[in-house]
């Protein structure tokens, strides 16, 4: 975080933070909502997002503080997998079952703004250059252009460019690199898209 910690999460024992050489333990005990924890970032504001088997947790390091999210009071599913913040400072939350777009405007008062995509396990999300918001599901690839009202699923001429997309990057050029649980890699290079798997050299199809 901008404070120099390391934050870690574990399958069982909450949230480490590491800082100049020693571990503190955040877990349910400190008001966490569950102590298997998955993805953690820091936003531009400084909050701790923490998604965990039981809902999303963001964490005020300067108070203490907690504000929790759940299936209850508007996600579209409590186990969270997945958090991404764009370049516009909002925050994009995958879970078990669909995308999430929170309302971030008053800090005191988080919302879900919008959901997308019920039905779809979330394991990845990514702004590329322009605005374009890809989303890895385990039912292919999806993305929403800037503007759009909605995701549509991308295809190729040989069908699904990625089946399962697990992670997802934007290298130097522009290009947006999949990670595929079935499929090997993917290139994207806005245009075409380049499949790297066993067949082309690469030691194994899941990525």
């Amino acid at each position: 975080d901008r404070e120099g910690s390391l934050w870690v999460g574990t399958g069982v024992s909450g949230l480490n933070r590491l800082r100049e050489g020693k571990f503190l333990t955040v877990s349910t005990k400190e008001g966490m909502s569950n102590d298997v924890v998955f993805p953690i970032i820091s936003d531009k504001n400084g909050y701790l997002w923490i998604g965990t088997h039981e809902g999303l947790n963001r964490y005020n390091p300067k108070d203490k503080t907690w504000i929790m999210l759940n299936k209850e009071n508007g996600l579209s599913h409590s186990g969270i997998y997945t958090l991404y913040e764009d370049r516009n400072g909002r925050i994009w939350v995958g879970t078990d079952d669909g995308l999430n777009l929170l309302d971030t405007s008053r800090p005191d008062n988080v919302t879900v703004e919008k959901k997308y995509l019920d039905k779809h396990y979330i394991p990845s999300i990514y702004m590329d250059k322009d605005n374009a918001v890809w989303v890895g599901t385990f039912k292919g690839l999806k993305r929403k252009k800037a503007g759009a009202k909605d995701f549509e699923k991308l295809t190729d001429k040989d069908g699904e460019p990625a089946s399962v997309v697990n992670f997802m990057m934007e290298d130097r050029n522009g290009h947006l690199w999949l990670s595929d649980l079935r499929k090997g890699m993917v290139e994207y290079d806005g245009k075409n898209y380049r499949r790297i798997d066993e067949k082309s050299g690469l030691a194994g199809n899941t990525v």
